[in-house]
């Protein structure tokens, strides 16, 4: 019989910007394990004089995809990766 592995829908996250701004730093790859709170990457705002924003993991798992590259313009509604934790899933035959 064959199967598909799936996430479960509580166990994954997409992650976003609280504001309009451009990438500046990529700290993780997919594939790569992170812990929640870790920062994933790095976000320079596009209001003059704010600082840049680190966007931290929102649980523990790993980053299944990566939507954005340096220097790409974003919006809030941009999804910029997903995480997934593994720990659990759930398998269709």
């Amino acid at each position: 019989m064959n199967g598909v592995v799936e996430l479960l829908p509580e166990r994954q996250a997409n992650i976003t910007s609280p504001a309009n701004g451009s990438i500046a730093f990529i700290s993780v790859k997919i594939g790569q394990r992170v812990e929640k709170g870790q920062t994933l990457l790095t976000v320079k705002p596009l209001f003059v004089g704010s600082s840049l924003v680190a966007i931290p993991s929102p649980l523990s798992g790993y980053v299944t995809k990566q939507n954005v590259v340096l220097g790409q313009s974003i919006t809030p509604e941009t999804v910029l990766m997903e995480i997934g934790d593994t720990s659990q899933v759930l398998v269709r035959g």
